[in-house]
């Protein structure tokens, strides 16, 4: 750390003055290695950049031997909008290609179409100016104030200084709250419409084990490293597939141009830069093209070796940034091979549906969190008023979609429908594909009277994709259940978290740690399952707690729309209905309100009116008076007509 130094007297040195203008001081230093050396020291008086801090220049002194790394510019990728209504008429006229002969070909085919038809349709979006042009009018006199200062106008440039970044922040929040009110008055998302004014970008940093030190070369290798080994197979799972009994009908383009309608809108594009909107938008020109496709790979042709690659992005969810286990990888896979996924999503997901687990819940249409979260909460009240005792095992797989074998999945398939040929595991399928594995697991276990007796039926386990929930009636038996568990799940390449697994219970007798396989898991008082809070006995109150919580971090994070003047009321209601009141009632179906928890809900809910009416309670308005105004619906109201 070297500091600036000069042989100034000590009155010149500095290099920060105060808003008053009067007390300088030397606050700024610069990094440099152990080996450099300073040559020369100075100061930049003025530069086209207004602040209060006179920028330090050091010339530096290094050996020669030192290889540098310059980093390397990074740019904000320019948005590209698609006209499309330019781009219907472009694939109207463009005539049509040859019949293509194989798998290569058609993909070739539907590339080139596409892209030929939006050559000339695409356009930069002209946004509006973020600041307006007063602002930049103060930020130019304050630049001009700041670069011209004399003793006579420090009281100017306080009050320029002072307006500017009022007006600053005022332009700010005033994108900000157009940008969602054009999302809610649309229908989307006011999440998605935040996400597009930040361009905070989170990168990840590793250390070299051996020296400890930073770099983006040491991190490129050891997150290719950790997939490497992520991706291996860590298993030797028979592949079984016994000779196919039905026959495979040919594809037919109704099945293409029904499975084109299906695919999203708005998400990023593969590698090859083919958005799903432009394969939409040209549905009836490109089915007959996936087809053939479809069907020449039928035949065997091979794959094109191109839907076999994806970009993967890494996505940080919670914890230290500088742990490559805390970032998400998401596959970011061609729209051509989207479509592919999806016909054949939609030939065996009703197969799939047939011999799926009633306990299984997730992926699953007209199924949803309520159920399990209903289930269990009806076993902490039984379990209390009938007395016995309820072990839950909490479980979670580590990496489980990134685990599977893919022989476990070929397995798991065969066992339900018949496999003619290979597909690459994309977002599409991956959901189905693990339900189907995860259920081949489960019904390899011979659970024999593990599980809780209800109805006369042996109930064992409930899954909501890899959230696995295990009932017992005592300690060994879960312990026996886990291990199973974990014996069954290993053999398919899946491994328990030990960290984000949890073990409740309503037996004080018996709370021992669980050993499996060396790894120690405990029991806890609470835990969250599926969003909501659970734990034995059941504590409502605490349940409402936590819903109240989540809410009023909702509405901390919508603050600056339910709060702000410039937004009329009937839009603040509608922010307020799609923003603030499903995080308060997520779960509600499941609720046993007491006149306490009502009294708490009311009290929060009135809270919120106030604030956004921009009252206080020494304004003394009566609920009734407040809800005129806001219109909003009464969340105990609306609990009870949700409630099973």
């Amino acid at each position: 750390m070297e500091h600036f130094f000069s042989r100034e007297r000590k009155g010149r040195i500095w290099t920060w003055r105060g808003p008053n203008g009067t007390v300088h001081n030397q606050i700024d230093f610069i990094c440099s290695p152990p080996s450099t050396t300073v040559l020369d020291s100075g100061i930049v008086n003025k530069f086209l950049f207004d602040s209060d801090h006179r920028m330090v220049r050091m010339e530096l002194v290094a050996p020669k031997n030192i290889h540098r790394n310059f980093a390397r510019p990074r740019y904000l990728s320019t948005r590209l909008h698609l006209n499309r209504k330019l781009y219907r008429v472009q694939t109207t006229l463009l005539s049509a290609t040859q019949q293509p002969q194989d798998a290569l070909e058609s993909y070739d085919s539907i590339r080139s179409f596409v892209e030929t038809a939006a050559e000339d349709c695409w356009t930069i979006p002209t946004d509006p100016p973020r600041i307006t042009q007063r602002t930049q009018r103060l930020l130019s006199e304050r630049i001009a104030l700041r670069n011209n200062l004399c003793p006579t106008d420090r009281i100017a440039y306080s009050i320029v200084c002072e307006a500017a970044r009022t007006a600053l922040l005022e332009d700010i929040r005033r994108r900000k709250i157009i940008n969602v009110q054009k999302a809610i008055g649309k229908g989307k998302s006011s999440n998605e419409a935040q996400r597009k004014e930040t361009h905070k970008i989170r990168r990840l940093m590793l250390k070299e084990p051996a020296t400890g030190e930073y770099s983006q070369e040491t991190t490129e290798a050891l997150v290719a490293s950790h997939h490497n080994e992520l991706h291996r197979f860590s298993t030797n799972f028979p592949l079984s597939l016994p000779p196919s009994i039905e026959s495979c009908p040919p594809f037919h383009i109704d099945e293409a141009e029904h499975a084109l309608s299906q695919l999203r809108l708005g998400r990023s594009s593969g590698p090859d830069h083919i958005s799903a909107e432009q394969l939409v938008l040209a549905k009836s020109s490109v089915a007959p093209l996936l087809t053939v496709l479809l069907n020449s790979i039928k035949r065997g042709d091979p794959i094109p070796g191109c839907l076999t690659t994806a970009h993967v992005k890494l996505l940080f969810t919670k914890g230290d940034p500088n742990n490559i286990n805390n970032f998400r990888p998401i596959s970011l896979i061609l729209g051509v091979l989207k479509a592919v996924t999806r016909v054949i999503l939609n030939r065996i997901e009703s197969k799939l549906e047939e011999t799926e687990s009633p306990s299984q819940v997730g992926f699953r249409k007209k199924h949803s969190t309520l159920n399990h979260i209903h289930i269990l909460n009806q076993i902490a009240e039984k379990s209390k008023e009938y007395n016995f005792p309820v072990y839950v095992a909490l479980v979670d797989f580590k990496k489980a979609f990134d685990s599977s074998e893919w022989n476990a999945v070929w397995t798991a398939l065969e066992r339900r429908v018949t496999i003619r040929r290979g597909i690459k595991q994309g977002d599409t399928l991956s959901p189905k594909l693990f339900n189907a594995t995860l259920q081949m697991v489960l019904d390899s276990i011979e659970w024999e009277e593990c599980g809780l007796r209800i109805g006369g039926k042996t109930l064992s386990s409930l899954e909501y994709a890899d959230d696995v929930a295990l009932l017992a009636s005592s300690r060994p038996m879960l312990e026996k259940m886990i291990q199973l568990l974990a014996n069954a799940s290993a053999k398919v390449g899946l491994q328990i978290n030990r960290e984000k697994t949890t073990l409740l219970t309503n037996s004080e007798a018996s709370k021992q740690s669980i050993r499996i396989d060396g790894k120690i898991f405990n029991f806890a008082d609470h835990a969250l399952y599926l969003g909501c809070r659970l734990s034995f006995p059941r504590s409502r109150s605490d349940e409402i707690s936590n819903r109240i919580q989540s809410d009023l971090d909702a509405f901390e994070k919508f603050e600056y729309i339910l709060c702000s003047k410039a937004v009329p009321l009937p839009l603040k209601k509608r922010a307020f209905d799609s923003c603030v009141t499903p995080s308060v009632l997520y779960g509600a179906e499941t609720w046993a309100l007491r006149r306490s928890d009502i009294r708490n809900l009311e009290v929060t809910q009135r809270k919120m009116e106030r604030r956004m009416l921009r009252l206080t309670i020494l304004n003394r308005w009566s609920a009734e008076r407040m809800r005129a105004l806001t219109k909003l619906n009464d969340w105990t109201n609306e609990a009870t007509k949700k409630k099973l």
